[in-house]
């Protein structure tokens, strides 16, 4: 919402490099080509284990998606909401007051 608001179209995204390559996608793929986004990585130490889960995040993202037009934030969103444990109370159940 924020950035129709301010008709932002630049975008910089920092986070963790053992975070970086599944961010990236899931930036370029929500926002498509309507944006110029600059990424930024800090060096943070990445060990297998966090090599294994980002994998299979991205591919679990891959997944969710699959069939979204990157860029189509009315149908991302729907499918978050629909497919995602994170965002359709398989995990964390907003109805409750108990999620904080």
């Amino acid at each position: 919402d924020i950035l129709p608001t301010y008709n932002l179209k630049n975008l910089a995204i920092v986070t963790s490099f053992y975070h970086g390559e599944r961010t990236e996608e899931i930036f370029r793929f929500v926002y498509g080509n309507e944006f110029k986004l600059s990424f930024f990585f800090c060096d943070i130490p990445l060990d297998e284990l966090n090599r294994k889960s980002e994998m299979d995040s991205l591919i679990s993202f891959r997944e969710t998606f699959f069939g979204v037009k990157a860029g189509d934030i009315d149908n991302i969103y729907l499918r978050l909401v629909q497919n995602h444990p994170y965002y359709n109370g398989e995990i964390f159940n907003f109805n409750d007051n108990n999620y904080y």
